[in-house]
């Protein structure tokens, strides 16, 4: 009986801890197709933060067509200098997992506006700084065809406060298409809101206890 007890108790525990993580995938389809550059939107509890050049858009973004994957996503547009970036943040400040996302070329026919490869560069909780590069397959049709987006897992952005996507490498411009943000924020329990769990796990095993066998 006590063995059991104690089995649910750390079952109990655990299950409450675990109950706190919070997965969100950051997609854009609530949102009107619009110039958001060097602006601030929000989704989910995430702030995303662009530079110059940057639409909420999809595969009808003008001639040449974007991308596309039947949704409006984020398209950090070509500009001539420099990498072309956006970053992401909790609107809270807290810590969270990066765990993938999906890339796409900026259009159909200017490839050289096309950013090679997209850098995701983060800081942890204790200050360090992560990096990892992806590169894109320069596959991109637009409207039906191909499969215009990539899917890209990663599993180095852990208790991250901040993450930059950076477009580089293009041969002119280093324009990109974002969308599918996977993310997870692991909320830590208040040491008095464990204590209080513990102390209600405690009685209930006293009362089993007490019960005649």
């Amino acid at each position: 009986m006590k063995f059991r007890l104690l089995k649910v108790f750390t079952v109990g525990i655990f299950l409450s801890i675990s109950s706190l993580a919070s997965a969100s995938l950051i997609i854009f389809d609530d949102m009107a197709v619009a110039n958001i550059s060097e602006s601030t939107i929000t989704s989910d509890g995430y702030d995303i933060t662009t530079g110059k050049k940057a639409l909420i858009t999809n595969e009808s973004c003008g001639i040449p067509t974007c991308a596309d994957n039947g949704t409006n996503y984020l398209t950090i547009n070509y500009f001539p200098t420099g990498e072309n970036s956006f970053t992401l943040i909790r609107t809270d400040s807290e810590a969270f997992d990066l765990l993938g996302f999906d890339l796409a070329e900026f259009n159909i026919r200017y490839s050289q506006f096309w950013a090679k490869t997209i850098v995701v560069s983060a800081t942890d909780i204790h200050g360090a700084m992560i990096s990892e590069s992806f590169d894109l397959d320069f596959i991109n049709d637009g409207l039906g065809g191909v499969a215009d987006f990539q899917t890209f897992s990663t599993s180095l952005f852990t208790d991250v406060t901040t993450v930059k996507f950076s477009g580089i490498g293009g041969v002119d411009r280093n324009g990109y298409s974002v969308d599918n943000i996977n993310v997870v924020y692991s909320s830590v329990p208040e040491p008095s809101t464990l204590a209080i769990f513990a102390l209600g796990m405690i009685g209930l095993a006293s009362r089993q206890l007490k019960k005649p066998s």
